[in-house]
This record gives structure tokens, C-alpha cells and sequence, in this order.
């Protein structure tokens, strides 16, 4: 299992002040792949207060401006062994408000990592 927190009291400084990761990575989830990885995680970010007040302003001179709130991120993914010292690994996230805009769609990612190791 492995986690994460961050948070930065002065809204005013950044712009996303409060931000956690977690999620659990199992090794070897089947006995006749010992060397397999599968990962699921989830991460969000809360977005300032002092940020989307501006954007709120800005916004009603340029309606593109969106205020951004928040991002939620989940993900899942799945590393093979192919080669003693070679794994590819494909993964999915699901974007939930991407770039924190809620009039944004969420979104689907689709992406295959390889990763070598000596």
C-alpha cells in the first residue's frame, strides 16, 4: 500500500494547496506469474480557493475562462513479464473533472508503459 498527502496552508501561493495519492500494488498476483505487478490507485487534487475566485472574475470578462475546483484521478494497471528484465505495462485512468473543471468531460486514458531493469 502506499499513500500520500500534501497540503499548503497559503491558498494565495499555490494553486492547488491540498492534494493525496493512495493505492496498493501486488506483486506477483497469480501464482503463475511470480514476477507480475497490478497497481490500483486514485488521486485528487483540490484547486485554491483564492485561484477560483480570480478565475471567477476573469470569467466574466471571457467566458472560456472555467474556474477550476477539482481533479480526481483513478487508475489501474496491470505490468507483464515478457522478457527476464523487460515488462510492458498497460494501464487505464479514468479523469474525473479533468483540469479541475467540472464542465469539462471526464476523460479515458489508455497508455502501455515498458519498463527494462538490469
Amino acid at each position: 500500500m502506499f499513500g500520500s498527502l500534501v497540503a499548503a496552508p497559503d491558498q494565495a501561493v499555490s494553486p492547488m494547496p491540498f492534494f493525496f495519492s493512495t493505492g496498493v500494488v501486488a506483486n506477483g498476483p497469480l501464482a503463475s506469474r511470480p514476477k507480475d505487478v497490478l497497481a490500483l490507485g486514485v488521486a485528487y487534487g483540490g484547486y485554491s480557493g483564492d485561484l477560483r475566485r480570480q478565475q471567477q472574475a476573469q470569467a466574466l470578462l471571457d467566458p472560456a475562462i472555467r474556474p477550476q475546483v477539482s481533479e480526481l484521478t483513478l487508475e489501474l494497471s496491470y505490468a507483464i513479464q515478457v522478457l527476464p528484465g523487460l515488462s510492458l505495462q498497460p494501464g487505464v485512468q479514468y479523469l474525473i473533472h479533468p483540469g479541475g473543471n467540472p464542465s469539462t468531460p471526464n476523460a479515458l486514458a489508455l497508455g502501455v508503459n515498458a519498463v527494462v531493469s538490469f
